[in-house]
């Protein structure tokens, strides 16, 4: 019998076998082939067609979705009462066991802006359950309500108040100053008097009376003057220039969350040459029960980003929704995603023979780190610390152009030239310098120059883990020296340039500048013609095809500690947030241990970008071996390879001067046999904040 929701296929004769199937979206339960056998009957039970499943959606936050989950089950989400929906309302489980629409955030609503009273003020956001406070100018007081709540149905509670004259500055001053006068004056008239007195008793003594005085004239009002008045909320700034309407921008799929905000890839609608046109983005905005503190950082991040716009190593503004609620900024899109995963991928030999961008070479370890220099360059000639500088904050694109991205949250770095860490918040503490780990937490561009040196030492392992399990101690075994060991392979230049970037004294590390210099440098005598993606002034402007083939770069010397500095965090990327590291501890310890020799030549071996690519040319040609070259091609770069007859030693690379050696864990030493059979699993290690 046909199932419901499917069909069959084949005879009914002895010997015969039936196949079920079923229609879209629809799976089999039972035995998905019968069998007529010998005494009419048929082998097996008969199957039904159930229905395939989607994955569980999440409940918003602030609200609520009906169930469901199987193919054809609709699922309608709903917010509690004074927030409302963004997003899809209605999503369905589709024949490919996705879902449709776009997963929606139950965002606070917002009440209309109050206007400040004239000759006063107000403090205050505007968004569900937000409290308004009115004060008013000196000589003026409130007259109705001084604190207004926004309600859930996005109206204001009390009514609008007004200032009104109160004591003018004029009566303050002439009752602070009467009294005193009058007692001058009583003081002279009693003075005279008992001179006079005195001058008939033919004395030289005289009593001057005495006078209390009580100024019972005084207003408790003026018990107020000296309480301090709350900050007035800072305006909004206004960014015409670069406002789109939010109708245009349709919200696709969300691609990342974090402690303060989201990030969907969408579609932007522009018109081009008159043209209506449709342009990939990233559109990024606040948590949806963002406080308006928050709200009003990422607007800062807005005009960041706006300062900072047009450098071909930074990621590049498409445009903002600030005017709307909630506020979106709008970016390029980066096809390849963030640094980290990228140099993960380059250890997959599927993914290397797939798409070349993938084949990870010496030359590309400098193309890339001279562009993260170059934006980097830039950001610290224009007054600002990145203050997050990591391969996770660093996307690529075509041609392996990369940028910078996720200025954060600014703020303004005090006048004396440095910025202090808030004690409460949390950073990712193997990227950042010991003056930020330490608790007076006191950083410069020159702490974005020891992350650069975290971020060289990401590129040259493939995305391997700096100083792993090491969260809880590693301030105090950087103050005695230990430094990450050089990777087995890595150039000693590069490595040089690692150790000055991790110089404990800031004032000893290089400027940004000068390292861009540097890798310029190497790059044009590794390849005279080397083509440079991303070239460009390290100060700015978009890349244009005559300099794609430029040789040199002329950077403006600028004062750093003469500016007005700023630090840059990321928003996204901050507290609490879910981004996680693809190795495990153990395998990152092994990973940065420096014992690889060649026992046939004695000179260091290459490093593991180079065994990829070694074992893809071979693979090319030798199909009977492809199982174990895959397995050989998969170690990530910075394993250690040891053969049980291979008598090298750590004694045998040289040291750096300063830099503890770091010792090979005991469960490499003791399995050193097989260690060029295993491949080491790839799990995942949190990124770890105090």
């Amino acid at each position: 019998m046909v199932p419901s929701n499917g069909n069959i296929s084949g005879g009914s004769s002895y010997g015969d076998v039936v196949a079920y199937y079923c229609d879209a979206g629809y799976e089999i339960s039972g035995d998905e082939e019968r069998t007529c056998q010998s005494d009419q009957t048929w082998s097996g039970t008969q199957p039904t067609c159930a229905r395939k499943p989607c994955p569980e959606l999440p409940h918003p936050t602030n609200g609520n979705r009906t169930e469901g989950h199987l193919y054809g089950d609709t699922v309608t989400f709903f917010c509690n009462e004074g927030y409302e929906l963004i997003g899809s309302e209605n999503r369905a489980c589709q024949t490919n066991q996705s879902w449709s629409g776009v997963q929606p955030i139950c965002t606070r609503k917002l009440c209309q802006q109050l206007m400040a009273p004239s000759n006063g003020n107000i403090y205050g956001g505007s968004s569900y359950g937000d409290v308004v406070t009115y004060y008013c100018d000196a000589g003026y007081e409130i007259s109705g309500d001084e604190k207004r709540t926004c309600q859930s149905d996005q109206t204001w509670s009390g009514i609008q108040p007004t200032c009104v004259p109160g004591l003018s500055t004029l009566h303050v001053v002439m009752i602070a100053v009467v009294p005193s006068v009058v007692l001058l004056v009583l003081g002279v008239v009693a003075g005279i008097l008992g001179y006079r007195r005195g001058r008939k008793r033919q004395s030289d003594d005289f009593e001057l009376e005495e006078f209390d005085f009580h100024p019972d004239i005084l207003d408790k009002k003026l018990t107020n003057l000296d309480k301090p008045q709350p900050p007035p909320v800072p305006a909004r700034p206004q960014f015409l220039e670069y406002e789109v309407n939010p109708d245009d921008l349709r919200l696709n799929e969300e691609i990342g969350r974090g402690a303060f905000g989201i990030a969907f890839l969408a579609t932007l609608k522009r018109a081009v040459d008159g043209l209506l046109t449709e342009q990939t983005v990233v559109a990024k905005t606040v948590r949806e029960n963002a406080r308006e503190e928050e709200i009003q950082n990422f607007i800062q991040e807005v005009d960041t980003t706006i300062t900072l716009r047009g450098h071909i190593n930074l990621l590049g503004l498409v445009g903002c929704c600030t005017m709307s609620h909630p506020p979106y900024l709008v970016t390029e899109y980066m096809p390849y995603g963030d640094l980290k995963n990228f140099l993960l991928k380059c250890r997959k030999l599927n993914e290397r023979l797939q798409d070349s961008m993938y084949d990870f070479d010496d030359m590309k370890i400098y193309q890339v780190a001279r562009q993260i220099a170059n934006g980097m360059t830039y950001i610290s000639q224009a007054g600002y610390v990145h203050g997050d500088l990591a391969a996770r904050n660093v996307l690529v694109g075509e041609d392996l152009v990369v940028k910078i991205a996720d200025f954060g949250l600014t703020t303004d770095i005090y006048e004396r030239g440095y910025q202090r860490q808030d004690a409460e918040q949390k950073i990712p503490v193997r990227w950042m310098a010991p003056e930020r780990l330490m608790r007076e937490g006191r950083y410069t561009s020159k702490s974005d120059v020891w992350s650069f040196g975290v971020v060289l030492y990401e590129i040259a392992t493939l995305g391997n883990v700096p100083y792993p399990g090491r969260e809880r101690t590693l301030l105090e075994e950087l103050r005695t020296g230990y430094r990450e060991p050089r990777p087995p392979g890595l150039k000693q230049e590069l490595y040089d340039t690692m150790l000055r970037c991790w110089q404990w004294d800031e004032d000893d590390r290089p400027e940004f500048e000068e390292l861009y210099d540097e890798l310029d440098a190497e790059v044009e005598v590794m390849a005279e013609d080397y083509f440079k993606p991303g070239s460009g002034s390290p100060v700015g402007g978009q890349n244009q095809a005559a300099e794609a083939f430029e040789t040199s770069y002329d950077v403006p010397k600028s004062g750093r500690m003469g500016m007005q500095l700023r630090v840059t965090a990321d928003v996204y990327n901050s507290e609490d947030r879910d981004e996680v590291d693809s190795l495990a501890s153990s395998n990152a310890e092994a990973s940065s241990t420096p014992i690889e020799k060649d026992v046939d030549t004695g000179n260091d071996t290459h490093t593991a970008v180079d065994k990829c690519k070694a074992t893809q040319q071979d693979t090319l040609s030798e199909i009977e071996d492809q199982d174990q070259l895959q397995v050989e091609s998969s170690i990530p770069p910075g394993a250690v390879s040891m053969n049980a007859n291979d008598s090298s030693t750590d004694s045998e690379l040289p040291e750096p001067a300063n830099v503890q050696k770091n010792e090979t864990p005991a469960t490499i030493e003791d399995n050193t046999e097989d260690a060029e059979e295993e491949m080491p699993p790839t799990t995942e290690e949190t990124v770890h904040y105090y």
